[in-house]
């Protein structure tokens, strides 16, 4: 998704905080990129840290728009709720043009799938990982050279310092399977099966650039 982000702040726990601003709404959220350069228009990566429950902090709404933003109960996502076709099922939201990850939604109804939903979560439990389409490639790809696929830049919130003088500093780190979002035109099925891949392999660390 292609956000406009306002400069950092810190939490009182050190964590690095930025106000997003999106087409379907603002949010605060904790950012995972490079802090020097963070001001400005980024695509990033939704990570919502929440094990969700139908209906405490997941649950069906009337409203057919999409939208996130804060509230009294803490940091919100609306959009259609699609499921992966295995077993268990794994739940995404479409999200205007994002496909945020939901992981198992505990106690989720049969009939849940293509429903309006709103997720609940507190503000630090959700993150923005930048990426850069003209930088993200495989691991092992390359364009030659001992660069690792970009200029060295500031250090990013959430990664570690690069011990591999030929890593980037700014590649964020996730327990998390990250990727490019997903085009809006792909079919459900497709997004399904993308998604069933995503999370069989989701105890791998996959490097996205920031």
């Amino acid at each position: 998704m292609l956000v406009q982000v306002e400069g950092v702040t810190r939490s009182a726990s050190g964590a690095a905080l930025v106000e997003v601003r999106t087409s379907v709404g603002t949010v605060t959220v904790r950012w995972c990129g490079d802090l020097e350069a963070t001001p400005g228009a980024h695509h990033v990566e939704w990570e919502l840290d929440e094990e969700f429950r139908w209906g405490p902090d997941c649950h069906p709404v009337d409203a057919g728009t999409p939208r996130l933003g804060q509230d009294e109960r803490g940091a919100f996502f609306r959009g259609r709720l699609g499921l992966t076709s295995s077993t268990p099922a794994f739940a995404h939201l479409e999200l205007a043009d994002a496909v945020v990850d939901l992981g198992r939604v505990d106690a989720l109804p049969d009939d849940a799938a293509g429903s309006w939903v709103e997720v609940h979560l507190e503000p630090g439990k959700v993150a923005a990982h930048p990426y850069s389409t003209e930088r993200y490639r495989p691991e092992g790809g390359g364009d030659g050279g001992g660069s690792g696929g970009g200029a060295e830049e500031g250090r990013s919130a959430c990664a570690p310092e690069a011990t591999d003088p030929r890593e980037p500093r700014t590649r964020a780190w996730t327990n998390r399977v990250l990727r490019p979002p997903l085009e809006p035109e792909l079919s459900r099925s497709a997004r399904s099966g993308i998604f069933a891949s995503h999370h069989a392999a989701r105890n791998c660390r996959t490097p996205v650039a920031g």
